[in-house]
């Protein structure tokens, strides 16, 4: 009976313990509460303190004068002398002075004249190259045309390097020949050169209006320069260029040279291409073997009419296979190819590019053409 009522007793205690503490709250203790408010305001004096420090420093710097109005107060201030002698003599002392220096050299140093030498004729392997560019005659075109000319001069590109410059004036023709003599012919090398096409870029629709697409002057100055251009020309007995050996480049004004563009990709270190089988596809430009930077066109072009852009049914382009139009047919500069086989590839270029356009009237549309042009002529090489 006694061990039953301790037990009862000590139950009660703690029913009203925990009765009191779930209807109170919890003290907080005076001393941490004492030291958090004393801590709060000595932090915002500390912020007060900085606050009117920085305003008064910044009052005070903008308060000083530029110059002191009395200099006898600051002994390290002097009082500037008067000039007195005439301007006249102070002008033939300091003739004088420049007429004792030495005299500055205007030669360049040995190591700055073979700086920029003429680049050589010929590449490594004995193969001339021959890269162009086609424009118009813009400004901006033209300081293009300087940057592309000025870094085959740095890099040291061998062979001939052409602007093929389309649609300029009579005005504009003389201007710019007589800039490309005197900056980039007379300075850099007489076998960078400029070659003057008609404008190409007339766009004839179906309802007898006009419009314009600017990159037609590439694959139409591309045949006018190979026709006409000097050093160029066609035996028109055999329909092939004179030289028909000599590699021509193709590339975009906006590209700067960061070493010397060749004819032989053989080189596993330095170029970079998933197809191994080099003698069904070799990787050095020859008659019959054309080369060109891969680009992201896909084989969209087989899509196209190609029918009524080639103007046959039996068409070569329209044999090519969704897998080789992935793999070597979406081509974009470098386009590089003997002067042999790149006039035949002008020839279709020309020829199809209207007809793309005339079926895709959007950016890519000579690029297309190109692809059509290539296939047609060397589908059955491939």
């Amino acid at each position: 009976m006694q061990r039953r009522s301790r037990v009862r007793e000590n139950n009660s205690l703690e029913d009203i313990s925990r009765s009191r503490n779930a209807g109170s709250k919890p003290k907080v203790d005076d001393s941490k509460k004492q030291k958090s408010t004393f801590m709060n305001v000595l932090l915002g004096a500390l912020v007060i303190m900085i606050i009117v420090v920085l305003i008064e420093s910044e009052s005070n710097y903008n308060a000083v004068p530029v110059a002191p109005t009395k200099t006898a107060t600051n002994p390290r201030l002097k009082k500037p002398e008067t000039i007195t002698e005439p301007v006249e003599t102070m002008l033939e002392d300091t003739e004088k002075e420049t007429r004792s220096l030495p005299e500055k050299e205007d030669t360049l140093t040995e190591k700055e004249s073979t700086k920029y030498d003429k680049p050589p004729l010929l590449d490594v392997d004995g193969s001339k190259l021959h890269i162009i560019f086609s424009t118009d005659c813009s400004a901006y075109q033209h300081w293009q045309s300087y940057m592309l000319f000025f870094s085959a001069l740095q890099v040291q590109q061998p062979g001939y390097v052409t602007r093929i410059a389309s649609g300029c004036s009579d005005e504009e023709q003389e201007k710019e020949q007589k800039w490309h003599d005197e900056h980039i012919g007379a300075f850099m090398s007489d076998r960078f050169q400029v070659h003057f096409t008609p404008h190409f870029s007339t766009v004839k629709k179906e309802d007898g209006s006009k419009g314009d697409y600017k990159y037609f002057n590439k694959p139409f100055g591309l045949r006018d320069w190979m026709e006409n251009g000097e050093g160029m020309g066609i035996d028109h007995d055999t329909n092939t260029p004179v030289d028909e050996d000599v590699i021509v480049i193709l590339i975009d004004p906006d590209q700067a040279l960061l070493r010397p563009i060749r004819a032989d990709f053989s080189d596993e270190t330095e170029t970079i291409t998933k197809e191994k089988d080099y003698e069904k596809y070799p990787l050095k430009v020859s008659h019959g073997h054309p080369i060109a930077q891969k680009y992201g066109l896909g084989a969209q072009w087989r899509k196209f009419n190609l029918e009524k852009i080639t103007g046959s049914a039996d068409s070569p382009a329209i044999k090519v296979t969704s897998d080789d139009g992935f793999k070597h047919y979406p081509a974009g500069p470098p386009y590089l190819a003997t002067a042999r086989d790149f006039y035949q590839i002008s020839l279709k270029w020309t020829e199809f590019a209207p007809g793309v356009h005339e079926e895709y009237p959007y950016l890519l549309a000579e690029m297309f053409a190109y692809c059509i042009a290539v296939s047609f002529l060397f589908m059955d090489q491939s």
